[in-house]
């Protein structure tokens, strides 16, 4: 299984809660143990206003259906940069 890094842990435990809608979702014809590496685009409802994020994340083939353009996710905010987020499924 896919493990988050000590860094990933630390922002999903203690980072700032925040929203992000889902812009744009494409796959990049990578899986890592079987589980698709997509791009995405969010634009994040941080604290400071919107903002847009490019990210890549490594899905659940469960988490397929929730991470489609338009959907709203729940992500975790590293207080010291911005753009450094983890989403939580």
């Amino acid at each position: 299984l896919f493990q988050r890094t000590p860094h990933q842990l630390s922002i999903a435990t203690s980072g700032t809660p925040a929203t992000a809608r889902i812009v744009a979702a494409h796959q990049t014809n990578t899986t890592i143990n079987r589980r698709p590496l997509v791009d995405l685009t969010l634009e994040v409802q941080g604290p400071e206003g919107p903002y847009v994020v490019h990210m890549q994340l490594v899905l659940s083939l469960l988490d397929i259906p929730s991470c489609q353009p338009g959907e709203t996710i729940d992500v975790r905010i590293d207080p010291t940069n911005r753009t450094d987020l983890v989403v939580l499924f």
